[in-house]
């Protein structure tokens, strides 16, 4: 099964959504994050709103600029950006929301 997230991208500091950024969920799990072409993804619409499916489990969400991610998500990176990086459980067959706030 898989489990589902959606919600909206808004500024930190104003609250309003924020489009073209794009989340990244990279699995808490060490072992999980050796199938880096397997990580959900998902394209926030103009007003921010997103939503994505995956395996079940628990992930950090990285939220960026599309440019702003490296061609190849490195163990580096990941390593380097999950130290602060808010965590989402996903569940199988459940539909859970999730407000990423973005700096």
């Amino acid at each position: 099964g898989v489990g589902s997230l959606s919600g909206k991208g808004v500024s930190e500091r104003r609250g309003e959504g924020l489009g073209g950024y794009v989340l990244l969920l990279v699995p808490v799990e060490t072992a999980r994050q050796r199938f880096r072409t397997a990580y959900p993804t998902a394209r926030a619409t103009p007003d921010g709103s997103y939503s994505l499916q995956g395996e079940p489990g628990e992930y950090f969400v990285l939220a960026r600029k599309r440019d702003e991610f490296p061609p190849i998500i490195s163990e580096d990176f990941v390593r380097s950006q999950t130290a602060k990086a808010p965590r989402v459980v996903l569940v199988s067959g459940e539909r859970s929301q999730f407000t990423v706030r973005i700096p």
